[in-house]
């Protein structure tokens, strides 16, 4: 049976429950933006953070890519998506109870945001519009803060695809661990730290499911057979409780 419906204008990809029972979600946000190297004018699709409270009937903006970078060009920005040249799109959205904040993931801009909830204000930002990443993110996906302070996430660059760690270093952010990296996906991904300490990795397009230790043996892996593409899993540690 459906509980509770929510009108959630131009969402997209990601949404979180907050403790209160607020709702987030990413949303895009188009404006007319006229690019300064061709001097055309366009809709350039960015990136907001909507939220609606509980008992509200409407979405309040609390965040906007506009207002926290410079619009520019990327190798895959285009009109297929949002009716709009794609700048940001977003693709991952955590909040941190701890520090009441969001991690904004931008694959297009190859960036990774922490946004301040109760300023609206993006208070770090990682990537080729902050601070330095080694190696640069290349259109990631499902990055998490870890408990270490750490950044977790699903990357494809040269070398194949899968979770890459990295370590906060001089104002930015430098890889400490790499996963057994394996197909190049043309979209999604995921990589999410296990209690025992593994990570499970989630290729996407790339159709393959496999756990991995911290020294990068496979535990095990599953591959498809078909054009089967891996959305979204959610790890539990058990399916069942009591005795």
């Amino acid at each position: 049976d459906i509980l509770e419906t929510w009108d959630a204008p131009k969402a997209h990809h990601m949404f979180t429950e907050l403790p209160d029972g607020t709702l987030a979600y990413q949303q895009i946000d188009p404006r007319s933006y006229t690019d300064p190297e061709s001097g055309e004018p366009d809709d350039w699709v960015g990136d907001a953070i909507a939220e609606i409270a509980p008992g509200s009937d409407a979405a309040e903006v609390v965040f906007s890519t506009w207002d926290a970078l410079t619009p520019r060009n990327n190798d895959r920005m285009d009109h297929s998506i949002y009716g709009g040249q794609d700048w940001t799109h977003g693709n991952n959205l955590v909040y941190s109870a701890d520090t009441d904040s969001y991690l904004l993931s931008l694959g297009h801009a190859d960036d990774l945001l922490t946004v301040d909830r109760a300023t609206g204000t993006a208070t770090t930002v990682w990537g080729l519009d902050g601070g330095t990443v080694s190696p640069q993110f290349d259109y990631q996906h499902d990055a998490h803060l870890l408990d270490d302070g750490h950044v977790l996430l699903f990357m494809s660059d040269d070398g194949g695809a899968g979770a890459v760690e990295y370590a906060p270093a001089d104002g930015g952010l430098s890889e400490v661990w790499r996963s057994v990296f394996g197909p190049k996906p043309f979209a999604l991904g995921q990589a999410r730290r296990l209690a025992n300490g593994n990570t499970f990795v989630n290729g996407g397009a790339g159709g393959t499911l496999r756990e991995e230790t911290a020294d990068g043996q496979l535990v095990w892996e599953m591959q498809t057979t078909g054009a089967t593409v891996y959305a979204q899993f959610q790890p539990v540690s058990d399916l069942y409780t009591g005795e």
